[in-house]
């Protein structure tokens, strides 16, 4: 991934240079090139992340229940990525208000995603109180 920061990082200097000439003509093909780098960018890291999420996957295969927590934290993890690089498109088109939106709707989501985990956890505290 080290490897692959540099080259993300020089295309993404190329295509801001590229986007920032693109602006003085036409502002909303500039914003369309900038999602289009933005999704470029996403699916690379997410391609890059696969190994990591495999091992990860790997080292809780022996407890279903570790496995869950993992995909709630990965979902979460999805989410928040997500809705923060949308917020800064919005806000980049200069709708702030619509990423301020983005960002909540993502937060929320986020809290959708972990309420089992919560669930779980006061089952836990429940048995505990028990003993």
């Amino acid at each position: 991934m080290t490897v692959e920061i540099i080259g993300i990082g020089g295309c993404v200097l190329c295509a801001a240079v590229l986007i920032a000439a693109i602006k003085r003509g036409n502002q909303e093909y500039a914003l369309l090139a900038a999602c289009a780098v933005c999704v470029v960018i996403l699916l690379s890291v997410f391609a890059e992340l696969g190994p990591v999420v495999a091992e990860l996957r790997s080292m809780t295969e022996p407890d279903g229940t570790e496995q869950d927590c993992l995909t709630a934290v990965l979902k979460a993890v999805g989410i928040a990525i997500i809705a923060q690089l949308c917020a800064g498109v919005c806000r980049d088109a200069g709708e702030s208000a619509m990423g301020s939106a983005v960002e909540l709707a993502g937060r929320a989501a986020i809290l959708t995603v972990a309420l089992p985990l919560l669930a779980q956890l006061f089952g836990y505290l429940e048995e505990i109180a028990r003993l």
